[in-house]
């Protein structure tokens, strides 16, 4: 992704992007990494009740609720506002 979001845009992508896991709808880490990056993922996976894990067998799934989801939207604006500063005060 690489254009900024607003709070009802992550929302709408979240909704889009959700699946239900358990008995919430997250979006799964792997997702979260596609859509924002790693280092988002990672720290919207850090938030406190942004993420949760599901097992099923040997196969546990790490996904983002909402919380976390919002998080690694926001770090990813704030990655791309910074880049833009970067090529401006460089130029």
């Amino acid at each position: 992704m690489d254009k900024q979001l607003t709070k009802a845009q992550v929302q709408d992508l979240f909704a889009k992007e959700a699946v239900l896991i358990g008995t919430n709808d997250g979006v799964p880490f792997h997702r979260v990494t596609q859509l924002f990056g790693s280092k988002a993922a990672n720290y919207g996976f850090s938030f406190e009740g942004g993420r949760n894990v599901f097992g099923i067998g040997d196969y546990q799934l790490s996904y983002l609720t909402i919380r976390g989801f919002c998080g690694a939207a926001a770090y990813h604006n704030v990655e791309l506002i910074h880049n833009d500063l970067e090529e401006v005060q460089s130029a």
